[in-house]
């Protein structure tokens, strides 16, 4: 059973349907990892005046205090809730440049830098098991880039808005 809201729970079939290929991919996920993937029978499309609806309700709550920020386990575009069984700490944080040491920026910008960008004025930073590590939560990033995954195919397959 996934940790987060399960009000909304859909039919597996349904599920199956609006999920696609990445239903199976979302279920084993979901086994290894709970805290940051649904189980895939609780997703449902959400768009338009209710995502916006959501997604305002949620940077609202986090802004009063009211809901720690994180990572919805169930998006608001998936049809999640902004209750606190579904999100999850990421650990993640955006610093500016003045607030490290000399150290820290030298070793960030010979190990990380960017061509491009080889000393950006937020860095990110995550928290795991009480160490600090330089850049976004991977678990995090591998979250959020299946759910685009999963809503571009839904897009291209007409379950969803372009």
């Amino acid at each position: 059973m996934c940790l987060a809201y399960q009000s909304g729970r859909t039919s597996s079939a349904e599920a199956r349907k609006i999920l696609g290929p990445y239903y199976d991919v979302l279920m084993e996920k979901h086994k290894k990892s709970p805290s940051y993937f649904a189980h895939p029978d609780t997703y449902r499309i959400v768009e338009g005046d209710e995502y916006i609806r959501n997604r305002a309700e949620y940077t609202s709550m986090v802004n009063r205090g009211e809901l720690e920020p994180g990572h919805h386990i169930l998006g608001v575009a998936d049809g999640g809730q902004n209750i606190q069984s579904n999100i999850t700490y990421t650990g993640e944080k955006f610093l500016t440049r003045d607030m490290l040491p000399q150290e820290a920026l030298n070793y960030y910008d010979s190990v990380y830098g960017r061509p491009n960008n080889p000393h950006p004025k937020r860095i990110a930073i995550y928290e795991q098991n009480g160490i600090v590590h330089f850049g976004k939560n991977p678990l995090h990033t591998e979250a959020t880039n299946l759910q685009k995954e999963i809503h571009d195919w839904q897009k291209a397959n007409g379950y969803r808005r372009k």
